[in-house]
């Protein structure tokens, strides 16, 4: 899966993804720079320069999938192949994307939010 691809070249041994590589990798590989900004537009904290991993595939795999429960059992298998998800993980992940579904702003939390991001807002 492409997603699974980006997460796992682009992340750093903390787990963020730069916002500049990321960029470079979606326009190298002939991808729209208006789907990336489209993805990254639902971000709420500006300005960002790395997004953690969970972040980008919980964002990235939200715009693919059709419904919530689609949308976590993806985030869960490519977050975690070989185990199961941590249960405070697993939380976050579902508070965040139900956010989103609503259509509110989506709060920070340091699972899901910019490395320099600490606050936990739910």
């Amino acid at each position: 899966m492409l997603i699974q691809t980006l997460a796992g070249t682009l992340a750093n041994e903390r787990g963020y993804i730069s916002v500049k590589d990321l960029h470079k990798y979606w326009v190298g590989h002939c991808m729209n720079p208006l789907h990336l900004k489209d993805l990254l537009s639902v971000v709420t904290y500006n300005p960002y320069e790395n997004l953690s991993r969970t972040l980008f595939v919980t964002l990235a795999t939200a715009h693919l999938c059709s419904n919530l429960k689609a949308t976590l059992y993806i985030v869960c298998k490519i977050l975690h192949v070989d185990r199961m998800v941590p249960v405070d993980e697993f939380v976050g992940i579902y508070k965040y994307l139900a956010l989103l579904d609503m259509g509110s702003a989506c709060p920070r939390s340091p699972t899901l939010g910019s490395e320099d991001d600490r606050e936990w807002a739910f």
